[in-house]
């Protein structure tokens, strides 16, 4: 049994808890904000993973199920400050080509989850 066949990352957003598979995520990381801090570079929706930019969109853009489960003023209010973590999606993981290599914001992240069937 691959890691990937049965596990999912779980993570905080407007409230909701809930969880992607891990086949879906490209990759995760804490975002300290202090590298955008600087006055050299600062590009407004991207941020910089391993050495690669991430385009960074809004969780109900990427996965629209979301909203039905989160406070919606919560989701509003997403800030590097209160949501430090960043999901990022894999490239062609879905139908909709929208999805490919962009990020967002979450409030926690739980370690890998096994689903039990």
């Amino acid at each position: 049994m691959q890691l990937q066949d049965s596990f999912c990352i779980g993570f905080e957003l407007g409230g909701g808890h809930f969880a992607l598979p891990v086949q879906q995520i490209f990759g995760v990381f804490h975002d300290t904000n202090a590298a955008r801090e600087s006055k050299l570079l600062r590009l407004e929706g991207v941020l910089v993973y391993e050495g690669s930019p991430v385009c960074m969109r809004s969780a109900k853009q990427l996965i629209p199920e979301l909203t039905d489960y989160c406070d919606e003023a919560q989701i509003s209010e997403i800030t590097p400050q209160n949501h430090p973590w960043v999901l990022i999606l894999k490239d062609g993981t879905d139908q909709n080509p929208s999805k490919k290599g962009c990020g967002f914001r979450v409030q926690t992240i739980t370690p890998p989850l096994r689903l039990i069937q």
